[in-house]
């Protein structure tokens, strides 16, 4: 015996309903639990990748640092007498000759006491990490009494540094000394604490020194 009924509206309604029902379950567990498996392992994958590159730079950065600092007690840097920035500027620009781009901003020199301090904050861009590295280290141990601080280097095309081209920003502080300064031209003037009165420009870059040793890269 052959049954044979037509649906009603309200059936083929709700027979309707399943089939999208059923085709979104289809779609939800084949494509996208699928597409969004594949996009998670992607991201996963970057983020790897990154923290990877992130450690070389933080790695070759802190070599950098070390290098420079290591030899700070074979330095046979002078502290000048007030006003010195001519000699200083010729010095930078022999220094960084040799790269691609640089840019120094000299901030006004300040006096306490007799001890001088001239910060520049200065940014090039060098062929190499080890073409920034060399130059840094000259720095270092230029003729002239100084402290190189905030050191930052970025690969111009990759976060991996050994890569190719590097851009690298810093600050450096000059010291100077009142003794036997002819001008006072140019010179901001701040008063010494009472009871603490600065003994001489070496101790006081001592000090500063101490706090190089104890710079963590951001």
């Amino acid at each position: 015996m052959i049954l044979n009924r037509a649906f009603t509206r309200k059936e083929k309604a709700l027979l309707f309903l399943l089939a999208i029902i059923l085709a979104g379950l289809l779609y939800y567990e084949t494509v996208y639990r699928a597409l969004d498996n594949a996009r998670t392992s992607y991201n996963l994958e970057n983020l790897q990748d990154e923290y990877q590159l992130y450690l070389m730079k933080s790695t070759q950065i802190k070599k950098m640092n070390e290098a420079i600092r290591k030899g700070r007690e074979e330095s046979e840097s002078t502290v000048e007498s007030y006003n010195n920035l001519k000699n200083e500027i010729v010095e930078l620009n022999d220094i960084f000759a040799e790269a691609s781009y640089f840019n120094f901003s000299f901030e006004q020199a300040t006096a306490v006491d007799d001890a001088v301090r001239r910060t520049v904050t200065a940014s090039f861009n060098a062929n190499s990490y080890a073409d920034a590295r060399r130059m840094l280290e000259r720095l270092y141990h230029c003729k002239y009494r100084c402290l190189i601080r905030d050191i930052a280097i970025d690969g111009e095309k990759e976060q991996d540094l050994a890569a190719g081209a590097v851009k690298c920003t810093f600050t450096v502080t000059f010291y100077e000394t009142m003794y036997n300064a002819w001008t006072t031209d140019g010179l901001a003037q701040e008063k010494g604490s009472a009871g603490t009165k600065t003994e001489n420009i070496v101790n006081e870059l001592v000090t500063r020194r101490e706090e190089v040793e104890n710079m963590q890269l951001n």
